[in-house]
């Protein structure tokens, strides 16, 4: 799943927040309707991002032209949501001066988020085997693999 269907899942729980839903027929007609609404606005945007949200912050920052500037938008999504880890992630790979200190500042956003997501109950047996299916930890997971394919260990 990638970042931007996550974003779509994330404005989908919003928009059904406040819904009572009474069977999967209306379940679907309401799904139906946000991805109407989601597509028009989406639509209107193409091509001109009007930052609101951490993720259209984090939307520009990918696509900057500069690292100072990709720097400022991904400032600017932990500012808007201090707990969005991939946030905190691409300001710490932003602000790195080098590849160890950006391990650095990584292995700290894991032990922060991993005690984050204890106390949130995440780590128990119900979610155990299914982190990547749980929108909440893919940004944790997305870290943790990243670290498996770019650090090599030496004992």
């Amino acid at each position: 799943m990638s970042r931007e269907t996550e974003k779509v899942f994330k404005e989908l729980d919003k928009f059904l927040a406040d819904k009572e839903i009474e069977s999967e027929e209306q379940a679907q007609a309401l799904m139906e309707q946000f991805m109407t609404q989601y597509n028009a606005s989406s639509l209107m945007r193409k091509g001109e991002i009007t930052p609101e949200t951490a993720d259209d912050y984090l939307e520009l920052a990918e696509g900057a032209d500069t690292k100072k500037m990709g720097l400022k938008y991904a400032k600017k999504a932990l500012e808007l949501e201090p707990d969005n880890l991939d946030a905190e992630v691409m300001v710490a790979e932003l602000s790195s001066s080098n590849f160890e200190q950006m391990i650095e500042k990584y292995q700290t956003i894991i032990v922060s988020a991993t005690e984050k997501l204890k106390k949130e109950g995440y780590f128990q047996e119900e979610y155990i085997g299914d982190f990547w299916g749980v929108l909440e930890t893919r940004p944790y997971m997305r870290l943790l693999a990243w670290i498996l394919e770019n650090v090599t260990i030496i004992s």
